[in-house]
């Protein structure tokens, strides 16, 4: 397995790091997918994966489910998407349930 290091000039509010996302609904990795390079915050307290709207509408996600989301704005109800998410270090992991709702970024994970 490999390592993720970031490195920042100082004290930092939050880990950001870039990554891509794209829909993971085809055991054929034989064609490259769609997808774009995004930036994803790393909350180590966080128990779900969050796209927000812009990265949904951008990838032209489809939602195999609608759930409710809660975080600190409250309950939002959205789409559920099955992804993978391509890490800095190179590594692709798959078969990830991530949640749509507002962020700050794109990516929360």
């Amino acid at each position: 397995m490999s390592a993720q290091t970031q490195k920042y000039g100082g004290l930092t509010q939050a880990i950001v790091t870039e990554c891509i996302v794209f829909a993971d609904n085809s055991n054929d990795l034989s064609c490259a997918p769609h997808y774009h390079t995004l930036k994803a915050m790393w909350d180590t307290g966080a128990t779900n994966t969050v796209l927000s709207p812009k990265v949904i509408k951008t990838l032209g996600l489809v939602p195999f489910a609608q759930s409710g989301v809660s975080g600190i704005g409250g309950n939002v109800d959205g789409g559920v998407y099955k992804i993978a998410i391509g890490l800095p270090c190179g590594q692709v992991v798959r078969n990830i349930t991530a949640y749509e709702s507002e962020l700050d970024y794109d990516v929360l994970i």
